[in-house]
């Protein structure tokens, strides 16, 4: 369902600090330049009327539970009785979306994969895109009963660490915006990317200091509901490629990995290494286009690393 447009009124504050992102840039000053942005890209969030925008990230919400829920029934579909293994995964655990007239997906994804080489376990795969650490700790303490005494592998902490030029409910409210007023949005955030993530604050989905209060809390969760083997993955590096317009990428994806090293550590969980494994093994076809997610070499190089952890 279409969402109705911003109010004309409304619009007209956010054109009008973009015409001030815009003109100080041209003119070189690209650190008021940047500021005017941050205005504007408030005020999409700001302007709407309350229930709106709620609305639309719950809509998106619900897309992407019914996709999960459908994943993890064609897991749980195969295996109904042994030693429970709960996989928590972001959308690397999942098939990547399919463009329009192109044929399906024929390759498994690595739960699929993991699912096949353990006959013997009930599985629960819990892959969800845009999840985040804190979505883990919510199912864990909304569940008691989620991971006891069985095993578990969390692979997340992509979508927590990315510094986002966009927020979710700013990448959602983009579309109440006219389409010229929202393509000059995205576009300035194209054109002065690096400038705008240098001159304001860093934006996660997760912050680094709840990022590992998240990990120690799930970690606290699982062993006092007595689980047995628990497994962290470790987040896959950037490529090279966009470490010029993303100043330091690397240095914040690496310091979110070392968290969940130093978590994986205090807590007595396994550590997997992926971006490690990967590169080590010169797997350079494990990777998608993007450098990011898994290709079907990828799903295979992960379901075998993660089984050794599993199986000790």
């Amino acid at each position: 369902m279409m969402a109705q447009k911003l109010e004309a009124q409304k619009q007209a504050q956010i054109a009008e600090a973009m015409d001030r992102a815009e003109s100080l840039a041209q003119a070189g000053a690209l650190r008021p330049a940047v500021q005017a942005f941050a205005l504007a890209r408030a005020l999409v969030v700001d302007l709407p009327e309350p229930g709106v925008l709620a609305a639309i990230v719950a809509r998106n919400e619900k897309v992407y539970r019914e996709e999960r829920e459908r994943h993890r029934r064609a897991i749980a579909a195969r295996r109904s009785s042994g030693r429970g293994l709960v996989i928590f995964a972001d959308s690397l655990g999942l098939p990547r979306p399919v463009p329009r007239g192109a044929a399906p997906q024929e390759d498994r994804v690595y739960p699929e994969l993991i699912a096949d080489a353990l006959p013997d376990r009930s599985i629960s795969s819990l892959c969800q895109r845009f999840f985040t650490t804190d979505h883990v700790r919510q199912e864990l303490e909304a569940d008691p009963t989620l991971g006891a005494e069985g095993d578990v592998l969390i692979h997340v902490g992509l979508n927590d660490c990315a510094n986002r030029m966009f927020l979710e409910q700013e990448r959602l409210a983009l579309d109440l915006l006219s389409l010229e007023l929202n393509q000059r949005v995205v576009e300035f955030s194209r054109r002065y990317r690096r400038a705008i993530l240098t001159d304001l604050p860093a934006r996660h989905y997760v912050a680094p200091e709840r990022f590992s209060a998240n990990l120690h809390a799930i970690l606290a969760l699982l062993r006092a509901r007595k689980a047995g083997r628990v497994v962290l993955a470790t987040i896959i590096l950037p490529p090279v490629r966009s470490w010029p317009g993303t100043p330091f990428i690397n240095l914040n994806f690496a310091s979110y990995n070392l968290r969940i090293m130093e978590a994986a550590r205090t807590n007595g969980a396994l550590l997997f290494d992926v971006d490690r494994h990967i590169w080590q093994a010169q797997h350079l076809d494990a990777l998608l286009a993007d450098g990011m997610h898994l290709a079907s070499e990828g799903h295979r190089l992960f379901a075998r690393e993660a089984l050794a952890l599993l199986r000790g």
